[in-house]
């Protein structure tokens, strides 16, 4: 089912920034004032893009925009900011009242579910 397909692969994508916290939020954080860091964190970035983009493709005849190509995109985009922003500042940065990383990955999946398959959800 293609919902379940783009939950899972959100799930993976933010599975992978929390496995490996610790490490990443220094990187998250200096990559900002160190251009070697910063080109290193972006290849990788669009590195993780792509294997999201193959993946969430398998799906394509569900996702309901002209250019599902560009809905992923916009999506990874959407669900890669969000979740690294959590990574250094917390699940209370952004939100008076913080969600546990559980709620969060359901929560970023079913945003993604919602906006590349918009009336195919279920």
């Amino acid at each position: 089912m293609p919902a379940d397909l783009v939950r899972a692969a959100v799930a993976e994508m933010v599975g992978i920034s929390f496995r490996h916290r610790r490490f990443l939020r220094a990187v998250v954080l200096i990559s900002a004032a160190h251009p070697e860091v910063q080109r290193r964190c972006a290849r990788y970035s669009q590195e993780l893009g792509e294997g999201f983009a193959r993946v969430v493709l398998t799906a394509r005849a569900a996702i309901r925009h002209g250019d599902p190509e560009a809905a992923i995109r916009s999506c990874f985009g959407t669900v890669f900011a969000t979740s690294i922003i959590r990574i250094p500042y917390g699940p209370g940065f952004a939100t008076p009242v913080p969600v546990d990383d559980d709620a969060f990955v359901a929560d970023l999946g079913e945003t993604a579910v919602r906006y590349l398959l918009a009336d195919a959800v279920g």
